[in-house]
């Protein structure tokens, strides 16, 4: 019987990092082969078959759309895993769409290991048989019960589903309403191209290292066709068959824009009556609906003597003598409850901490 033949790996890096990648790649069982230079990487292709080829980016070549597209017209059903620094300018599109995957260094050897495990894995779908070769790999996703399909497709949140390369294959009608690209146009292309290539907090390497984990969800820049930038809430996880192989991505997305500016709004009104409350000259006092009081502004602190921390949740008629309770009730309304507050204002007597009483005006309104 004829041992099977372990998959090859080929690495163009310096030897630094290819000791890091062979490290990584140790358990998969995988023969890997270095290549000192773009030319040899050429030489071993006509060699044989290379299942995966690891190319790091800050070796050269200067012109790596072209080199790129020298390794698939050699080779295509090679597998590019693009090594590119951290922190740099992001690689050219063309370069991108070449590649299986994407990663920045400094190398994360767990992440280097699952892409290349599920490099392999499609390679073995495309050979032998359980997937039409070309074919996309979320089609049995996209593909399913009617029911299923009219459910996605009447969502309000975008849905993008993309294969594990990243390459769309699929998005719904709010989709279309949301970023402003017709399914035709997105088709095939990497879903980078919903996303600001300048994003600093640089989370999408971050969101697919999670996902394949975990699962990943939280707010991020998305953008539209028309250029614009808009606040979004995603929610991204992984797809797998029946035989628990991840087949796809989805992501569901929400334009949170609308929800982001109301909050700010809420934030800066708040801010402004913490101004107004602290600052004010005049006593602002409030109560809740059992005549406890709730607030206590510095102004009041000042006039009544007492500090907040010692009148909150204290009766607001303890800051009147007992003959006031009749006045102050008829303002009030019937009963120790805040039941029919009136926007008045009532000539009343404080009195403060030390037992003194002063004459005051109060000024009755409710907050809703």
């Amino acid at each position: 019987m004829n041992r099977r033949k372990a998959p090859s790996v080929l690495i163009y890096s310096d030897d630094t990092t290819r000791r890091d990648i062979e490290e990584a790649l140790g358990k998969l069982k995988v023969e890997t082969t270095p290549a000192s230079s773009f030319a040899a990487v050429g030489e071993r292709l006509k060699e044989g078959f290379v299942n995966v080829a690891i190319i790091d980016a800050s070796n050269g070549p200067s012109k790596l759309p072209e080199a790129l597209s020298g390794i698939k017209s050699a080779s295509p059903a090679t597998e590019i895993i693009l090594l590119v620094p951290g922190g740099k300018p992001a690689v050219p599109q063309a370069a991108e769409n070449l590649a299986y995957a994407v990663i920045e260094k400094p190398l994360n050897k767990k992440f280097l290991y699952t892409l290349t495990s599920k490099a392999l894995e499609k390679q073995s779908l495309s050979t032998t048989g359980t997937a039409p070769k070309g074919a996309p790999e979320t089609a049995k996703i996209t593909g399913g019960s009617p029911l299923l399909s009219a459910s996605v497709n009447s969502l309000n949140s975008a849905v993008t589903i993309t294969d594990m390369n990243l390459k769309i294959t699929y998005v719904n009608p709010a989709h279309v309403r949301t970023f402003g690209y017709s399914p035709e146009e997105l088709m095939g292309k990497k879903n980078s191209v919903l996303y600001p290539v300048d994003d600093p907090s640089g989370v999408s390497g971050k969101i697919y290292e999670a996902l394949l984990m975990v699962g990943w969800e939280g707010e991020r820049l998305a953008l539209r066709k028309d250029g614009s930038a808009f606040q979004a809430y995603e929610k991204t996880s992984v797809i797998k068959d029946a035989a628990g192989k991840q087949v796809g991505i989805v992501s569901i997305i929400d334009d949170i824009t609308s929800r982001k500016r109301l909050q700010q709004a809420l934030k800066e009104s708040e801010e402004r009556y913490r101004s107004f409350v602290e600052t004010a000259r005049s006593a602002i006092i409030a109560i809740d609906s059992d005549g406890k009081i709730i607030l206590f502004n510095p102004a009041a602190e000042k006039i009544f003597g007492y500090s907040a921390d010692e009148i909150i949740n204290s009766e607001f008629g303890s800051l009147f003598p007992p003959e006031q309770k009749d006045a102050l009730r008829l303002e009030l309304g019937k009963g120790s409850g805040v039941t029919a507050i009136r926007g008045t204002t009532a000539e009343l007597t404080g009195l403060n901490k030390q037992g003194e009483e002063f004459p005051v005006d109060v000024s009755f309104s409710t907050c809703r």
